[in-house]
């Protein structure tokens, strides 16, 4: 399985991220509090459906989360 685009919107710490995998190897870095983990939970989300999803997955102040995965 092979992830071609993640497009997330208010998930966590997440404004909006779309990411499109150029290589075989994607290095997700950044800052303690960037926002790291909330790709990663939002891939897992996408995979494993609403079992996996935390209790407050969507972003402080907003309404609304999407996450969309196209493998």
């Amino acid at each position: 399985m092979k992830i071609i685009n993640l497009h997330v919107q208010n998930v966590k710490k997440i404004k909006v991220a779309d990411i499109t995998p150029t290589a075989a190897l994607v290095e997700i870095t950044g800052k303690n509090g960037s926002g790291k983990s909330s790709v990663l939970d939002s891939i897992l989300y996408a995979l494993a459906g609403t079992r996996s999803i935390a209790t407050e997955p969507v972003r402080q102040g907003t309404r609304k989360a999407t996450i969309r995965l196209d493998l």
